[in-house]
């Protein structure tokens, strides 16, 4: 009998209360919420259909707005087929915010809705200086709770029962009493801000124009110069994702270099592409003089590329006699692999023990193709037939050791990819002629550097080969993150029995290809062509013209340096390059 008093002294509650509200809000439509301003903004609204997964912006402008919600009128009817989650933006005389809002009621006669809303982490702080500044807000329903608390005896533990889903929000007179209040609401990336895709439309002209259009409305960013390429769209499915227009890169062109290699034998006119000056320019200087001084002799020491999953398991003994087992089972492991590929040949198998773990380096050839991505295939193929007869506690592809796209002293001293040397003798009189210094100086400044090298720990010895290694894998459509493992070097310079300098480089993890990844699209195999290197047969001798590059341009920083004169160069020429 008290139960059912209750409930009916809450229903009574609740109905003035919802009366009092309706009154008070043309536009809340006898809806409850907390406390409101009266505010007119625009809105658009991003809305996603379920049923034809078709998006649409729709024009609205606000009548009321709070801390966790707004009320619209639209400029067309929102169909109830449109996603609850939906993203908005909100234009006002100051600014502008963006968050992820949800259609909690809808009077579709006058195109009146009301939205939950939750403003993107970034905006809070926009959103709540915007509240801050309407002095007095419509009144909260609490507060008239409150008053009538004192009139009509309702129990405690049935008021308690009808506030505690209020207590979750904020409510703006708090907010103002508390002045420093930062808001709790947090959004999260929704389908809204994934740009539209059309399957049958990826790769094509079109497909990239509805991206850029899409990105152009999303950002206000006018996508101009991206938009022009002659090649296409389709020829590069398996370089690029979600394509909206290509990079337009500056390229020069160093040279020639003469190179007398196992592979590379000739003139070579080197592509470079970068955007930083004076580059380009010191690489050609080096090239010019170590030419007229007879080239650039060229090898290559070893070719091979490597991954290393690693195995788990419960007990040393049972790691130890994993690798025996391994040694034993070469040939079975190796047809497994090679199953999926035409390029890749496992040569050998490196097991390392890590107390209860097995490192194993399966390395390979991967004949012209840089080869990352047939490797990672065949070891895949592979280890799942040594996991069906060996029963590991844990196997993982990944075990990190090889160290992809990083530096490790590991790779440095057992290699990684093409380990490639040069080396050339420049007359004396030609570095004295360029550089206006003597071999005794470069190999006086280079012994300086070295001693701080070490002391900084810096894995191999070189002046700028990353700035090489960056701008030719660009131009001829190597993975420019390899650069990261490729630009490890080490450079020697001596004087020879004549007096003229002496100068080498070894490249132990150049990592390149001629066939495959980007080097089939049209600009990266013109470069190519360029060097006669596009294509089987020619990744050796790639290698070679990039180390010869690197000596080239190793022998110019360090000459420089000697000189005093690099960095005033370097400026002189961005001024120049500034003013016109």
């Amino acid at each position: 009998m008290i139960t059912s008093k209750i409930h009916e002294e809450a229903e009574k509650v609740e109905k003035v209360e919802s009366l009092q509200h309706s009154q008070s809000s043309d536009f809340a439509n006898g809806r409850r919420s907390d406390d409101r301003i009266k505010k007119e903004l625009s809105a658009h609204l991003f809305l996603k259909d379920k049923t034809s997964k078709n998006e649409h912006i729709v024009t609205a402008k606000s009548k009321e707005i709070s801390l966790s919600g707004l009320s619209i009128l639209s400029d067309k009817k929102l169909q109830d087929s449109y996603s609850e989650a939906l993203e908005i933006q909100i234009n006002f005389a100051d600014g502008m915010v963006e968050g992820k809002g949800t259609i909690i009621w809808r009077n579709h006669e006058h195109h009146c809705y009301g939205i939950k809303l939750q403003i993107a982490e970034q905006y809070e702080g926009v959103w709540d200086k915007l509240l801050l500044s309407v002095e007095k807000p419509l009144p909260d329903r609490r507060q008239i709770i409150k008053r009538r608390e004192k009139s009509e005896h309702v129990t405690t533990s049935a008021r308690v029962v009808q506030m505690q889903p209020r207590e979750k929000t904020r409510r703006i007179v708090d907010f103002i009493d508390q002045k420093n209040a930062t808001s709790s609401l947090q959004t999260a990336p929704s389908s809204i801000d994934l740009f539209p895709k059309v399957k049958e439309q990826n790769y094509t002209r079109e497909g990239a124009e509805e991206v850029r259009k899409w990105l152009e409305k999303k950002t206000g960013t006018h996508l101009e110069h991206s938009s022009f390429y002659s090649a296409d769209p389709k020829n590069m499915k398996g370089n690029i994702e979600n394509l909206f227009g290509v990079a337009q890169i500056p390229m020069g062109v160093a040279g020639p270099i003469r190179i007398n290699g196992q592979f590379a034998k000739g003139d070579f006119y080197v592509p470079m592409a970068t955007t930083e000056g004076t580059m380009v320019k010191a690489y050609h200087h080096g090239m010019r003089m170590i030419t007229a001084s007879g080239g650039v002799t060229t090898s290559v020491l070893k070719d091979e590329i490597h991954t290393s999953p690693l195995f788990q398991f419960s007990q040393m003994r049972d790691a130890e006699l994993f690798v025996k087992w391994l040694n034993s089972n070469f040939s079975q492991i190796k047809e497994a692999a090679e199953k999926t590929t035409r390029y890749g040949k496992l040569i050998r198998l490196e097991p390392y023990i890590f107390d209860l773990n097995v490192v194993i380096k399966f390395c390979y050839t991967t004949g012209d193709a840089m080869g990352i991505n047939i490797i990672m295939l065949s070891t895949k193929a592979a280890c799942q037939y040594i996991v069906s007869i060996v029963k590991p506690k844990k196997f993982y592809l990944q075990g990190n050791f090889s160290s992809i796209k990083k530096v490790t002293a590991h790779n440095f001293v057992s290699g990684y990819g093409k380990a490639v040397i040069a080396e050339s003798v420049v007359q004396k009189s030609l570095i004295k002629r360029f550089y206006k210094v003597t071999p005794e100086d470069v190999v006086s400044y280079f012994h300086a550097i070295l001693l701080n090298t070490t002391h900084a720990g810096m894995v191999g010895m070189s002046g700028h080969v990353a700035n090489a290694l960056s701008a030719i894998f660009i131009a001829c459509g190597q993975d420019a993150a390899s650069v990261v493992e490729s630009h490890v070097a080490i450079i020697n310079y001596d004087i020879t029995p004549e007096g003229d300098l002496y100068a080498s480089v070894k490249l132990p993890n150049l990592v390149v290809g001629t066939v495959g990844g980007g080097t089939a699209l049209p600009t990266q195999r013109e470069c190519l062509e360029l060097l006669d290197c596009y294509g089987v047969g020619n990744a050796k001798k790639f290698s070679e013209v990039i180390a010869a590059s690197v000596l080239a341009g190793e022998v110019a920083i360090c000459a420089s340096n000697a000189a005093g004169s690099f960095s005033g160069s370097f400026t002189k020429k961005r001024k120049i390059t500034a003013s016109g």
